[in-house]
């Protein structure tokens, strides 16, 4: 019966997309860290700015919530906008032939305006919990983590899990296209201190959760590995 109930469980954590669980400003003065990976047409994606705002987009191929902020963001007004990038880069080792089908998939709407990148090394899910550490967002992650960056390469705020288009137009390209003033590097989000990793790591994850250290294929948090 336990086991019954326990699969019924697990099914619905496949199909009820998950709340967002982490979203906002940061301060000013936020540095941004630096990644670089394959485009999947061809070159390099790097996480820092060119001399133009950024939107970075930490994806799974296989996650739900990742599929559908991606496809909202390929269909929305602003996102043939030259005046900034927007790179989506798979954290769960996809080859680049899958991250270009997932593209035609899901995006094409875009027309090529989301830059994709393919990580079989395995490299970004690391730069994933990099960043979640960084930018004050914590132990667990909800997919995908989004964070937008400046001209200036401060990163000015960060999303974790689902959010639609439209909260992203409204909220987050207004801190792309801005510089604070005086920068406390103080409050810089990645001093803050971390959860006390003296506790149980069992008590922020389920029994069936996987101790291998890759990235999860549902919707459910993801919990970093201590």
């Amino acid at each position: 019966m336990k086991k019954k109930i326990f699969g019924l469980l697990a099914a619905l954590m496949l199909v009820v997309p998950a709340l967002q669980v982490s979203a906002g400003e940061l301060p000013a003065g936020t540095s941004n860290l630096s990644y670089t990976f394959e485009n999947v047409d061809g070159g390099e994606i790097t996480t820092t700015s060119n001399g133009k705002p950024k939107m970075v987009i930490l994806f799974s191929h296989t996650c739900g919530n990742c599929r559908a902020t991606l496809s909202g963001i390929a269909s929305s007004n602003w996102v043939k906008n030259d005046d900034m990038d927007i790179c989506a880069i798979g954290f769960n080792g996809a080859s680049v032939e899958q991250v270009k089908d997932y593209r035609e998939a899901n995006c094409a709407a875009a027309d090529g305006y989301i830059q994709f990148a393919a990580d079989s090394a395995g490299d970004a899910w690391s730069a994933l919990w990099d960043y979640a550490e960084h930018l004050g967002v914590g132990d667990t992650v909800q997919f995908p983590l989004i964070f937008v960056v400046n001209a200036d390469n401060e990163v000015r705020g960060v999303s974790s899990g689902y959010i639609s288009a439209s909260d992203l137009e409204s909220n987050y390209l207004p801190l792309m296209n801005s510089t604070p003033e005086n920068p406390d590097d103080s409050q810089n989000p990645g001093d803050t201190d971390r959860p006390d990793d003296s506790q149980d790591s069992n008590d922020s994850r389920d029994d069936d959760s996987d101790d291998s250290g890759n990235a999860p294929a549902s919707n459910e948090p993801a919990v970093r590995k201590t």
